[in-house]
């Protein structure tokens, strides 16, 4: 008697691609096969949870370093700088630093696609689960459900295997991001300490100007330049 298909089962042509390379007819090598592939799906899933981990504590590091952001730029607002070039210089940095945050929170909730609004991984649901346990009772001979189950614990595998890539993917965009922003945080710490030792020192419009919009572009950008870089094949 064929199993029933429930919603957590990976697609059936996955689960009889695995099927048919499980050729032995010995069942204690197909217990050590088993214990193979249960080793490699928890693997993953421990990836996964490592890797929604990061992307999560990424994500809580921009949302504070937006609040600092918007705090600097408030100091900023009621600072006298009479150097009206340079006031810009500092509001543009914050810009490019805010940019950076922005698409550092957006990466990371692709990851790990929190809200109601967020539609999950589709291996959040694809996964071993009660009905595995009762469809078992059901696959004839015991060689045969054990084929069964390891044939999905291989699907299960894949598939997460599958999703693991593209959240990798995010979170080396993730990363670009972070160093994006502790740059430009930096050039406008360096600026700050320049203006707070050399109070005269200015800059020549327009210079500044497209300087910081050919940065703030590369912020926008940078990740996606990143990925397409990344994948290009060597």
């Amino acid at each position: 008697m064929q199993s029933p298909v429930h919603l957590t089962d990976p697609p059936a042509d996955d689960i009889a691609r695995a099927f048919a390379k499980l050729t032995s007819p010995s069942p204690r090598k197909m217990d050590l096969a088993r214990q193979i592939a249960l080793f490699s799906y928890k693997e993953e899933r421990n990836k996964t949870a490592g890797v929604e981990s990061r992307a999560f504590n990424l994500m809580q590091f921009a949302k504070v370093g937006l609040t600092i952001i918007a705090g600097i730029a408030g100091l900023i607002s009621n600072t006298s700088i009479h150097d009206t070039p340079f006031r810009e210089s500092l509001i543009l940095l914050l810009a490019i630093a805010s940019a950076y945050l922005v698409k550092l929170f957006y990466r990371g909730a692709r990851i790990v696609r929190v809200g109601a609004g967020n539609k999950p991984h589709a291996d959040d649901h694809i996964k071993p689960d009660e009905n595995d346990v009762f469809a078992t009772q059901e696959d004839g001979e015991y060689l045969t459900a054990l084929k069964t189950h390891v044939a999905k614990l291989v699907a299960y595998t894949q598939h997460t295997s599958g999703w693991n890539g593209e959240r990798i993917k995010q979170l080396d965009c993730c990363y670009v991001n972070t160093i994006g922003f502790l740059i430009s945080f930096f050039l406008f710490f360096l600026l700050s300490l320049v203006h707070l030792f050399q109070p005269d020192a200015t800059f020549a419009l327009p210079e500044h100007r497209l300087i910081g919009a050919a940065l703030f572009a590369l912020a926008l950008g940078a990740d996606w330049i990143f990925a397409k870089g990344k994948n290009r094949p060597g």
